[in-house]
């Protein structure tokens, strides 16, 4: 009996004991608070020297006495260190030991005002009040307005990653539906190339059927004309070649004569001299005449071709009449075709002009057969707008391809924002971006733009917060004697996609920064309400 009475007692000393409030140290949290309690016999030891032992008395007596100054938490006596503000009813915070008994009320970290407690405590300067209430609930306000926003900006997100995941599809349906049609559009056209060239074949044996030979003396007239043009080319070429060597000896003895010294008695050389006088006399100056231009040499070769494609007239068919061919109209069409060779070759002095040539006329167009059948037209226009259609499509599907593999920043959300543009009144001037598109500056003044470029890729910056995008625009407008305008636009997680700021830190470089829900890719509302919840 006696003994449970003893364990009684005991049990409840240790109770008594447990129930003790600790000794309140300033400038520790209350997790490490039990750090700082005096031993059994009033002595404490520094937490990160433990071999130095000293009076609890000396914590915070404004003296460093520990090595690692774990002494002072409360003090600015030891350098490097950190006073803990409990803040309670707020977030606690950490202030450097040299701003601690400044006579400046840190507010932003110590909103107690417990970091100018000591100053306070030997009356040197006024108590910093405990602002944490109000601080707090502007805090809680401000950070329930930036949860909403966020949510909203989280809604808005899922919107446009929905938007660009239906636009991804359609996408593909078109990619898919591009190439049946392509497909489909080249067996149309091997069909089609098929049934023009069976019309075709039938065409040729009607022309052929329906066309009068070509008279032998249109073959005869041709080759003659050849032979001649070739000949005369060759004695051009050899006249040429003449001129040029009596130029070069006209050089020599004009040097000579002005070289030569009459007092010299040379009967050899004063006779060439004087012969060379009056060769000069009767040929004054080298006609270049017998060149011919390239303008009758034109002449003469459209003259041959007339003669190659020459093709008499089909016979006249009526549903009336019909009659044999004659040659009267072809053998009028071939004489005025002689005249006009006998016109040219009297103009190359081949042959004399005996009074009958007139002047130089140009070769009328060779007749041609024009009667082409209807079924031959509509079986080309056929095939011709196969083609079309064809190279349209295909063009199409490669824009659809390309579109589905370029690269439009996480989730594909980029695509719903595709051809979308949005601009701000910045000061001076109007921003605009427009998303794979460009980015331009119009000034507010006189409504004059500027390119800053246009756009060129899409990147993630992997040092924000919530994913910021960041869109590059190259190669806008040069400056005016200066480098090709380029902007940087930087969008970070907001509600909606707008522009805030523009700055310009190198001449025509320009970075714009905004908002947009697209670039909310790390907002996280559970872990916003958690955060939300811990802190209050």
């Amino acid at each position: 009996m006696k003994d449970i009475g003893l364990s009684v007692i005991l049990l409840l000393a240790s109770s008594v004991a447990a129930l003790k409030p600790s000794i309140e140290v300033r400038g520790v949290s209350i997790e490490d608070l039990q750090k700082y309690q005096p031993d059994e016999n009033g002595k404490w030891a520094c937490l990160g020297n433990p071999e130095v032992v000293l009076s609890f008395s000396q914590i915070n007596d404004d003296i460093c006495d520990c090595p690692d100054g774990s002494d002072e938490p409360g003090t600015a006596a030891c350098p490097g260190t950190f006073f803990y503000c409990r803040n309670e009813g707020h977030i606690p915070g950490k202030l450097p030991s040299s701003r601690v008994n400044d006579g400046i009320c840190d507010y932003d970290i110590c909103c107690d005002g417990s970091d100018e407690a000591g100053l306070s405590d030997s009356g040197l300067t006024p108590k910093c009040e405990n602002r944490c209430a109000k601080m707090h609930k502007e805090y809680i306000a401000k950070k329930e307005a930036k949860q909403a926003l966020l949510k909203a900006a989280s809604e808005n997100r899922q919107k446009l990653i929905k938007k660009a995941q239906v636009l991804r599809e359609n996408l593909k349906k078109e990619i898919a539906t591009k190439e049946k049609k392509v497909e489909d559009l080249k067996l149309q056209l091997s069909q089609k190339e098929a049934e023009l060239e069976i019309v075709e074949a039938q065409e040729a044996e009607r022309i052929a059927a329906n066309t009068v030979p070509k008279p032998k003396v249109i073959d005869d007239a041709q080759e003659s004309l050849e032979f001649l043009l070739d000949e005369y080319k060759k004695f051009e070429a050899e006249i040429a070649s003449l001129s040029g060597q009596l130029s070069q000896l006209s050089s020599v003895l004009e040097q000579m004569k002005g070289d030569y010294n009459p007092n010299f008695n040379d009967p050899a050389v004063k006779h060439a001299i004087r012969s060379f006088e009056e060769f000069k006399g009767n040929n004054p100056e080298t006609s270049q005449a017998h060149i011919v231009n390239a303008e009758k040499l034109g002449a003469v070769s459209n003259i041959i071709e007339s003669l190659k494609s020459y093709t008499p007239p089909a016979p006249q068919q009526s549903n009336q009449h019909s009659f044999k061919p004659s040659f009267d109209l072809p053998l009028f069409r071939f004489s005025d075709l002689v005249k006009k060779v006998r016109n040219l070759l009297v103009e190359f002095s081949i042959i004399p002009d005996n009074g009958e040539s007139s002047s130089m006329v140009q070769p009328e167009s060779v007749p041609t057969d024009t009667n082409v059948s209807t079924e031959l037209t509509k079986q080309r226009n056929i095939v011709s707008n196969t083609k079309t259609s064809l190279s349209e499509t295909e063009r199409q599907l490669q824009e659809a391809r390309k579109s589905l593999e370029t690269e439009h920043g996480p989730d594909d959300i980029l695509r719903a924002l595709k051809d979308t543009c949005v601009s701000s009144n910045l000061g001076e001037y109007i921003y605009e971006i427009c998303f794979y598109g460009k980015a331009s500056q119009k000034s507010t003044k006189d409504n004059s733009s500027v390119n800053l470029g246009n756009f060129e890729n899409v990147s993630i910056d992997d040092k924000s917060e919530d994913g910021a995008l960041i869109l590059y625009f190259e190669k806008g407008a040069k400056c005016w004697s200066g480098p090709i305008r380029r902007a940087t636009v930087s969008l970070t997680c907001g509600k909606e996609t707008a522009l805030l700021q523009v700055t310009e830190p190198e001449r025509c470089e320009y970075f714009i920064f905004g908002t947009s829900p697209a670039a909310c890719a790390q907002y996280n509302p559970q872990a916003v309400d958690s955060a939300s919840k811990d802190e209050l």
